[in-house]
């Protein structure tokens, strides 16, 4: 199967930046004897070519790919290996996984329905034992606390002329 030109591309640019960044022994940009190739253009087909056939990508890969290239150079002033650059994919893809960061599956009209039936019913059980918690008597209790704490009694929350 040959290679799709959005994984060459995402390779290109990630070993693009890492040149711009200046990690330590990248590939020269010396010409190649007896080819029209440099040493740094041969080193990203070569990764192009051990990368594509290594892993099921996809261009759902694509945030990862460069999350990867980014944060490799903080990994270390040397220029990154292959081997270094799949196993921050894949650290990427777990902690990915681990976080909720990979969209959601898709859930059907059915399921989401059938979700929203035990989120009413698990809010209205609550809602019931807040209730049966908190009576009026509780809530009577919780004014004269809060009166109390005020300083206000009885007889200052009472219009004048009015008897108790």
């Amino acid at each position: 199967m040959e290679t799709p030109s959005w994984f060459a591309q995402e390779i290109i640019r990630g070993l693009a930046g890492l040149r711009v960044l200046k990690q330590r022994n990248p590939p020269s940009g010396e010409e190649i004897p007896g080819t029209q190739m440099t040493i740094a253009e041969a080193s990203a087909t070569e990764w192009i070519a051990v990368l594509w056939p290594a892993k099921a990508w996809s261009e759902k890969s694509i945030p990862r790919i460069r999350e990867a290239f980014r944060v490799l150079p903080l990994r270390g002033p040397d220029w990154p290996t292959v081997h270094e650059f799949v196993e921050m994919f894949d650290e990427l893809t777990v902690r990915a996984q681990n976080s909720g960061f990979l969209p959601a599956p898709e859930i059907t009209k059915e399921e989401k329905a059938r979700l929203a039936e035990i989120g009413n019913r698990r809010r209205q059980e609550i809602v019931t034992m807040l209730k049966e918690r908190h009576t009026e008597r509780d809530a009577r209790t919780f004014g004269t606390a809060i009166r109390n704490a005020l300083g206000l009694t009885q007889e200052s929350n009472r219009e004048p002329g009015e008897e108790s």
